[in-house]
């Protein structure tokens, strides 16, 4: 791990960071350090569009960053000719911040090549709980990246991405927010599961005369376990091939995959499961398919970001963490 790999010099280095960070806010006043970093960069680059490139950033959310701070200053900052002119305050803010955000960024950089190596960069992503088992693959082993795992609701991992505290989160649902891009990067078949002592012989017969009526009162008789309390998967199932919304009131509600997975498995239950997470306990014989759906049914896993603050470098890595 590459917390084993720190020395004493950078741990010295970290603790010169924060008091950079420190010297910083005394300098400039409680303001985003991002506005100074840009600030900065199309200073020395003379372009918002160079700027936008050496930061990873988008144009809009450069000229976002010198507006703000124009505004927090209360002067303006560039003249916007042939090229990007810096005003004389601007020439005066400069000198006062380039010293600090130097070594800020020089002893950042070293940190980084200590725990990460070289081109091996930190992937902040969400994963709603059950499927945590990504994570799982052997591909991250392979990636050249730091993968850095933040599980939740999908309420809270949309709050930590638009927050930017996360660079992706993992969705069955398409944000609708329209600064995030949502992408498909995987598609789950969803089945019909349940323990072996569950005696499927009437309801193998009703799917046989695909009899629907009989199909929902025999579902409706058993044991449900959920997920959670919206039904989720479930209701996902039910709809498709019902067209309504089932009348189901689950024996038990376990919001942890691999508990709800053994209570299925031992008890007289059954759910509704996407496919890659139940495989290896249908090989294992804990669990059995009991009805995979007149017709498959898919359900799209989304990966979210914000194509403003994300570089393509990084959505490449997260879409191979996913993909492989």
């Amino acid at each position: 791990m590459c917390c084993k790999l720190i020395s004493i010099n950078s741990i010295t280095k970290i603790i010169k960071i924060i008091k950079l960070y420190k010297y910083i806010y005394y300098i400039c006043g409680m303001v985003s350090l991002e506005w100074y970093r840009t600030f900065k960069a199309v200073y020395e680059t003379g372009s918002l569009t160079a700027a936008a490139k050496k930061l990873f950033i988008s144009q809009p959310n450069v000229s976002q960053h010198i507006s703000a701070l124009e505004t927090h200053v209360g002067k303006t900052l560039f003249e916007r000719k042939y090229k990007v002119v810096p005003t004389e305050f601007a020439k005066i803010i400069y000198n006062q911040i380039i010293e600090p955000l130097d070594k800020l960024e020089a002893v950042d950089a070293t940190f980084k090549r200590v725990c990460l190596g070289k081109n091996r960069p930190a992937i902040n992503i969400g994963f709603p709980m059950e499927y945590v088992y990504l994570l799982g693959k052997e591909n991250i082993n392979t990636l050249n990246a730091m993968v850095i795992s933040i599980i939740g609701s999908p309420e809270v991992l949309q709050k930590k991405l638009e927050n930017g505290e996360i660079d992706f989160m993992l969705t069955t649902d398409k944000l609708q927010n329209k600064k995030m891009t949502s992408e498909v990067v995987l598609k789950d078949d969803l089945i019909l599961v349940g323990s072996h002592s569950v005696d499927t012989r009437l309801f193998d017969g009703f799917i046989q005369a695909k009899d629907n009526e009989n199909i929902k009162d025999w579902l409706l008789q058993q044991n449900w376990y959920a997920y959670d309390y919206q039904l989720g998967n479930i209701k996902n199932f039910w709809t498709e091939h019902f067209r309504k919304n089932p009348l189901i009131v689950p024996q038990a509600v376990i919001p942890d995959m691999q508990t709800l997975l053994q209570g299925i498995s031992k008890g007289n239950a059954i759910s509704v499961m996407s496919r890659s997470l139940v495989d290896c306990w249908i090989s294992e014989g804990k669990i059995k398919v009991i009805w995979e759906g007149y017709t498959p049914i898919s359900q799209p896993l989304y990966l979210a970001y914000n194509p403003g603050t994300t570089s393509t470098f990084l959505i490449d890595k997260a879409k191979d963490l996913l993909l492989k």
